[in-house]
């Protein structure tokens, strides 16, 4: 069975040429990254902008493995 997963993009951003994950983290960490949590676009597949980032949000029904 083909299982369609739907998520939401709270935010996206291209920042340089060359961007380091430890800069968006620094960037998220002092609440730099705005994020859309109310009118946001349902989506079936992301795009991640040159030297940038995407921040994606979806459902997950699988408790994990403990």
């Amino acid at each position: 069975m083909t299982q369609i997963i739907l998520y939401i993009s709270t935010a996206m951003e291209r920042l340089g040429t060359s961007t380091t994950v430890a800069e968006v983290k620094e960037k998220d960490a002092k609440g730099l990254i705005r994020r859309n949590l109310d009118n946001h676009p349902l989506k079936d597949t992301v795009t991640v902008p040159d030297g940038g980032y995407t921040v994606v949000r979806f459902g997950a029904n699988n408790p994990g493995k403990e």
